[in-house]
């Protein structure tokens, strides 16, 4: 980020009060909507401004696609689970939810076959949902495996009555 780049080092190398301010006003809109901008009182404050300035960089930057590979690594487990036969479910079962039909049709599906995934801040949805014109398989992000399996568990429980559960 430019931004971050430009007015970090001219406040952390500021050697006076005055500079410091005069850096952090020059950056007061970026800190403002970091939640971090402050009057520094003594040149001292200038180094929790840059710590405080750093930390919402790096972990903005981290946080997302950490959640990524924590989203990704409990889907794979999931679909391993059931691959595995660690469930009553199949995998073929997921295909029936996911596109009302238990085999792929010979000549393929008339589009492509889709995956997303359903966060938190999408709005609230806590189980499986599948469009089968689609298809499209909507599954809703979880950040542990034993959530997601549950969620699973109670979202497929009224589709599959006819098997026992998870």
């Amino acid at each position: 980020n430019y931004e971050i780049q430009f007015f970090s080092p001219s406040i952390a190398t500021a050697t006076t009060l005055k500079e410091a301010r005069e850096a952090v006003n020059d950056a007061s809109e970026e800190l403002s909507l970091m939640g971090s901008l402050c009057f520094l009182k003594k040149l001292e404050e200038r180094d929790e401004q840059v710590t405080a300035v750093l930390g919402f960089y790096t972990e903005g930057r981290v946080h997302t696609p950490l959640q990524h590979i924590i989203y990704a690594t409990n889907l794979q487990i999931f679909f391993l689970w059931f691959a595995d036969g660690a469930s009553q479910l199949s995998l073929g079962d997921i295909l029936i939810f996911s596109t009302g039909l238990d085999k792929i049709p010979a000549m393929g599906f008339p589009t492509q076959p889709e995956l997303e995934f359903l966060h938190p801040e999408d709005g609230p949805a806590m189980f499986p949902m599948a469009n089968t014109c689609g298809p499209v398989l909507r599954l809703p992000v979880q950040p542990t495996f034993p959530s997601l399996k549950v969620l699973w568990k109670w979202g497929l429980g009224a589709y599959f009555s006819h098997k026992l559960l998870i």
